[in-house]
């Protein structure tokens, strides 16, 4: 079950408007089918509002709160130039990171959109495959 990690995460069943948007900071929302994603949308009124769908599930946060943008902040917190850095990633939601990265990985066993974009795609992590790129390419 790939959501077995969340297993400690706080969460609760609620009518979608509760949350929008000072409550909560992401929403994890279940679509079964296009029809509920546009539902969905037209709930949301909130023009700074991102929505990324992965896996039957909406992840609604607002438009700054992206993988892209954190690593980023990271990336200058750091002190390090976008060209040095490197990000991993498998998923859609990942492109746009892998995109701005120095260098960006996908496993194997990534979504396909996401192995177009990285600049290497490497073993799956059922082989280890992000220990195994940095020992390769950093170590």
């Amino acid at each position: 079950n790939m959501y077995s990690a969340w297993s400690e995460t706080e969460a609760e069943r609620c009518d979608l408007p509760k949350y929008l948007f000072p409550n909560a900071s992401k929403l994890l929302v279940e679509v079964r089918d296009a029809s509920e994603l546009a539902e969905l949308s037209s709930l949301i009124s909130y023009e700074d509002v991102h929505l990324e769908l992965a896996h039957g599930v909406a992840i609604v946060t607002t438009s700054n709160a992206t993988k892209e943008n954190a690593f980023k902040r990271m990336a200058y917190l750091s002190d390090a130039h976008i060209s040095e850095t490197a990000a991993f990633g498998d998923d859609i939601g990942d492109i746009e990171m892998l995109k701005c990265a120095g260098l960006g990985f996908c496993t194997l066993n990534g979504h396909p959109m996401a192995k177009k974009y990285a600049d290497k795609v490497i073993d799956s992590n059922d082989d280890e495959g992000v220990i195994k790129a940095i020992k390769e390419y950093f170590i």
